[in-house]
C-alpha cells in the first residue's frame, strides 16, 4: 500500500503508486496481483513521453488483476521553451498509464486528471492499451478529467486505443470531462472509451461488449473551433469517436449508456457519435449483477433472494449455490445463505429439467456476478418452468482450441466449418438439442473469446461449457483462480449442474493451475472447492438417477499403457469422486483434450479401478489436428463431434464428421493405396465393445480384420507437405489409430468392411481397387 509518489522529469517518465516501470521486453512480463495504492500519485514535466498510474505507469507485457487505486492521480507537463510545441503525450490511467499486457479485475476510486501543454491519453482504469490484449471486469469509480492544450482522448475506463484491444464487462460510474484546448484538432470524451482508431498496418479493430456507463459525459469545446467536422470534440456514452478507415473492424456490442452526454463543439451519441458503417453495432447490455444490500442479516445471513417466473410466482425446490454450498428454494421461491464474498465470484442455480431461462451468446443465463467488495447481496432469478422433455440430442464438442483470425486457421475452421456443420446438424434434428463443449475454447490467446463465442452463437440451441488448461492465462502461478478469471468473464462459473430429461450434468474444472514456478505444468483432479460443491450439488440427487460428468481432462480411463496415471488415480481428490458417484446408477464421463477418440467401460473390464457403472468417452479434437487445423485429426479422424442421443435415461452416441452423415464411421484404404497388400480400415470410434470389423468379397464375409495400429495414410500424406517446423512438432501424426487390415483374396478388386458399434449399429464402406 503505498502513501503517496511524487516525479518530475525532463525524459522520459514512468510514475506508478506500487511500481513505476516495467521494462522487461520479452514475451510474458512482471505480474502485479492485488496491490492497493491509497496515496496521491503527481507527475510532472517538460519530457517527451510520460506514463503515469494509480498502480503503475508503464505496464509493458506485464499483467495487472485484482488490484485497487485509492489515490488521485495527476499529471502536468509544461514548455521549457515557449516557441516549440511539446511533442510526445502523457498517458494516464487509475490503474495503468501505458501497457501491452491484460488488465483483469481492477477498480480505481481515485479521480485522474491530466493538464498542460502535452497531448493526453487518459482513462480511469488505463490511458492507453497499446497491444492485443483484454481489459475486462473493471471498474472506474473516479472523475476523470483531461485539460490539456493538445490532442486528447478520456475515457471512464480507456483514453486511447488503437490495437485490437478487447474490453469485456467494463463499467464507469465517475464524470468523464475533456475541457482543454485542442488548437483546431480532434478530441474525444467517452463514458468507455475516448478514441478507438485503427493503424494502417492491420485491419483488426477493438471489441467493446458488455460495457455499461452510468457517469455523466462532458466535452467542452475549449479553445477548439466549435464544428461538427472531425477536428471537433466529440463525446459518446460508450465511446467517443471511432475511425472511419475501410477495412477497420469494430464491435460495440451489447453496450448501454445510462449518463447524460454533453459535446460543445462536435458530435455527441448516446453510444458512439461517429464510427465505421461497417462497425457491428448492437443489443444493449442486459445486468446480471445482483443488488447490492448494505449489510449482512443479525444471523449473518448475506446471500439471499428468489426463484420466480416471469408473473412473480416463486418456485420452490431450486438448488441455489456459491460454488461450494448448495440450498434449496423454499415453496416460495426464496433462499438464504452464509457465504465466503472473498472467495464467491458468482450465486448461480442448477438448473432444473423444464427450465427455459434468457440466454447470452447461447450461453444459458444461470448465474449473478457477485460485485468485488460485497458485504451482503440479494440474487434474483427468472425461469420459467415447462413440461420436461426425456428424448433429447446433446452435441459434445472437444477442444475448438481457438487462435485469432490470420495466426494458425484454427478461427478459421471453427468459423467457416466446424461450427456451421454443428448449426446444421441441430437444425436437421427433429429432438430438442443442446451443444456441450468439452474445453480449450481457445488456445493461450485470452482474446479470442470473443470471436469463439462469436462463431458458437452460430448454432441456435443452449450451449454449455468446460474449462480447460489452454483457457487459463498461461502465466497463472500459484494461484489458479488468477488464470480462469478471463473463462469467468466470458463465459460462466467454472463448475455448475443442470437437468435435462431424467438426468443430471455436473461441469466441472479438472485442470489444476496452481503451480509454484513457470516449470511447473498444471495437474489434473478436482480442487478443494469443487470436490465440496459436488458432494454438496449431488446430495439433492437420488441415487437412481444417471449422471453426465463433462470435463475437460479425463476423471477416469485415458489411452494409453501407464499402469497407474491412464485411469486417474492420481488426481486429486480421486478416491473422494470416485466413491461419490459409483452410489449412482450409472456414470457418463465425457472429456475432450486428449485430441483423440477413445471410450472405455469398466463394467465390461477387468479394472481394481472406476466403476462398473462408469463409462470413460473422450472426444478428438474438432478443428483437426493442433497446429495444422486441417480436415483430419492427427489419428486420420475427420474434424468432427459426438452425437449423443438421449432417451429417458437410457444414452447411445456416434461420431460425426464434419460434412458427413451417420453412415460414415471410417476410411477404408485399398491395397494400391497401402502398398503393402493389405485392405485397410481406420474406424474412427472403435473401442472393444464394438465387434472386430469384417472384409467382405462379393457379399460373403472372408474374415476379421486384425487390429493393427499405425498411422493413418490420408494424415501422414497431409503431414508429409507440412514444412514448418514447430507446426510438425505439435502435429504428428498419431501412431495408435484405430487401423484395421486383411489381406483380400488373390484376383479380388473390390469390397467392403462392415462393423458393428456397441449399440449394434452396422456400418458399411466398400471400395474398389
Amino acid at each position: 500500500i503505498c502513501s503517496g509518489v511524487e516525479q518530475k522529469a525532463d525524459l522520459v517518465g514512468c510514475t506508478g503508486g506500487v511500481v513505476g516501470g516495467n521494462s522487461f521486453k520479452g514475451e510474458l512480463g512482471l505480474s502485479v496481483i492485488r496491490c492497493v495504492n491509497e496515496g496521491s500519485v503527481y507527475f510532472s514535466c517538460d519530457c517527451p513521453s510520460a506514463s503515469a498510474g494509480g498502480i503503475i505507469g508503464n505496464a509493458a507485457r506485464g499483467s495487472v488483476k485484482y488490484c485497487v487505486n485509492k489515490g488521485t492521480v495527476r499529471t502536468a507537463t509544461f514548455k521549457s521553451d515557449a516557441d516549440k510545441p511539446l511533442p510526445g503525450q502523457e498517458m494516464v490511467g487509475g490503474i495503468v498509464g501505458f501497457t501491452k499486457g491484460d488488465i483483469a479485475c481492477c477498480d480505481n476510486f481515485g479521480e485522474v486528471l491530466t493538464e498542460g501543454a502535452a497531448s493526453a491519453f487518459v482513462g480511469g482504469i488505463t490511458g492507453q492499451p497499446h497491444a492485443a490484449l483484454n481489459v475486462t471486469d473493471c471498474v472506474n469509480y473516479g472523475a476523470v478529467t483531461a485539460k490539456n492544450e493538445n490532442i486528447n482522448c478520456v475515457g471512464g475506463i480507456a483514453g486511447n486505443v488503437g490495437r485490437p484491444v478487447h474490453f469485456r464487462r467494463c463499467f464507469n460510474r465517475g464524470t468523464v470531462i475533456f475541457d482543454g484546448v485542442c488548437m483546431d484538432r480532434r478530441c474525444c470524451a467517452g463514458g468507455v472509451v475516448g478514441q478507438i482508431y485503427c493503424p494502417k498496418s492491420t485491419d483488426a479493430g477493438t471489441y467493446v461488449r458488455e460495457c455499461a456507463n452510468w457517469g455523466e459525459v462532458i466535452a467542452r469545446s475549449g479553445g477548439n473551433r466549435a464544428s461538427n467536422g472531425d477536428d471537433a470534440v466529440h463525446a459518446g456514452g460508450v465511446v467517443g469517436y471511432m475511425t472511419t478507415r475501410d477495412g477497420f473492424k469494430g464491435f460495440l456490442c451489447e453496450c448501454s449508456n445510462f449518463g447524460k452526454v454533453t459535446a460543445e463543439g462536435g458530435r455527441r451519441g448516446n453510444i458512439c457519435p461517429v464510427r465505421p458503417d461497417n462497425t457491428r453495432i448492437g443489443g444493449t447490455l442486459t445486468p446480471e449483477d445482483v443488488i447490492l444490500l448494505e449489510k449482512p442479516d443479525a444471523d449473518g445471513t448475506n446471500v439471499k433472494g428468489k426463484v420466480c417466473n416471469a408473473a412473480g410466482q416463486g418456485i420452490g425446490g431450486i438448488v441455489v449455490t456459491d460454488g461450494r454450498q448448495c440450498v434449496k428454494t423454499a415453496p416460495d421461491g426464496s433462499y438464504s445463505m452464509t457465504s465466503d464474498l472473498k472467495e464467491a465470484h458468482f450465486i448461480y442455480i442448477s438448473i432444473p429439467s423444464g427450465a427455459s431461462l434468457a440466454s447470452r451468446q447461447g450461453i444459458p443465463a444461470f448465474y449473478r456476478r457477485i460485485p468485488r467488495g460485497a458485504q451482503a447481496v440479494q440474487a434474483d432469478f427468472t425461469v420459467e418452468m415447462k413440461e420436461p422433455q426425456t428424448k433429447y440430442t446433446v452435441l459434445m464438442i472437444g477442444d475448438p482450441q481457438v487462435r485469432p483470425f490470420g495466426v494458425d486457421n484454427s478461427m478459421e475452421r471453427w468459423w467457416d466449418t466446424v461450427a456451421p456443420d454443428i448449426e446444421l446438424m441441430r437444425a436437421s434434428n427433429p429432438l430438442p438439442t443442446y451443444c456441450i463443449n468439452l474445453g480449450d475454447l481457445v488456445y493461450n490467446f485470452m482474446y479470442a473469446y470473443d470471436d469463439y463465442l462469436d462463431a458458437a452463437a452460430q448454432v441456435n440451441c443452449p450451449t454449455f461449457n468446460v474449462i480447460g488448461n489452454h483457457d487459463y492465462d498461461q502465466q497463472t502461478l500459484f494461484e489458479g483462480s488468477l488464470g480462469w478469471m478471463y473463462y469467468e468473464n466470458y463465459i460462466s462459473p467454472e463448475h455448475y449442474s443442470f437437468d435435462l430429461g431424467n438426468i443430471h450434468y455436473v461441469v466441472l474444472n479438472t485442470i489444476q493451475y496452481g503451480r509454484k514456478s513457470a516449470s511447473v505444468t498444471y495437474s489434473n483432479g478436482l480442487d478443494d472447492r469443487t470436490m465440496e460443491w459436488l458432494e454438496n450439488d449431488l446430495k439433492y440427487v437420488p441415487k437412481d438417477r444417471v449422471i453426465v460428468a463433462c470435463t475437460h481432462a479425463q476423471l477416469f480411463k485415458k489411452r494409453g499403457t501407464t499402469p497407474n496415471g491412464s485411469h486417474g488415480a492420481y488426481n486429486s481428490h480421486y478416491e473422494r469422486y470416485r466413491s461419490l458417484l459409483s452410489q449412482y446408477k450409472a456414470v457418463y464421463s465425457w472429456s475432450g483434450h486428449y485430441h483423440h477418440n477413445f471410450q472405455y467401460n469398466y463394467a465390461t473390464q477387468k479394472s481394481k479401478w472406476g466403476a462398473p457403472n462408469i463409462q470413460a468417452i473422450c472426444v478428438t479434437r474438432c478443428t483437426g489436428a493442433l497446429r495444422l487445423n486441417r480436415q483430419l485429426g492427427s489419428a486420420g479422424e475427420p474434424q468432427g463431434y459426438m452425437v449423443m442421443n438421449v432417451d429417458g435415461d437410457s444414452i447411445d452416441w456416434y461420431f460425426k464428421g464434419v460434412g458427413m452423415d451417420r453412415s460414415r464411421q471410417m476410411t477404408v484404404y485399398s491395397p494400391v493405396r497401402t502398398g503393402d497388400g493389405f485392405v485397410k480400415a481406420n474406424v474412427w470410434n472403435w473401442c472393444e465393445e464394438w465387434g472386430k470389423p469384417v472384409w467382405y468379397e462379393n457379399g460373403k464375409a472372408v474374415g476379421e480384420m486384425e487390429l493393427h495400429c499405425e498411422a493413418d495414410p490420408d494424415y501422414q500424406a497431409i503431414f508429409d507437405k507440412v514444412t514448418n517446423k514447430t507446426t510438425r512438432r505439435y502435429c504428428k501424426p498419431s501412431e495408435d489409430a484405430y487401423m484395421f487390415r486383411i489381406t483380400p483374396t488373390a484376383g479380388v478388386t473390390s469390397g467392403e468392411v462392415r462393423v458393428k458399434d456397441q449399440f449394434g449399429n452396422e456400418y458399411t464402406s466398400p471400395i474398389s481397387w
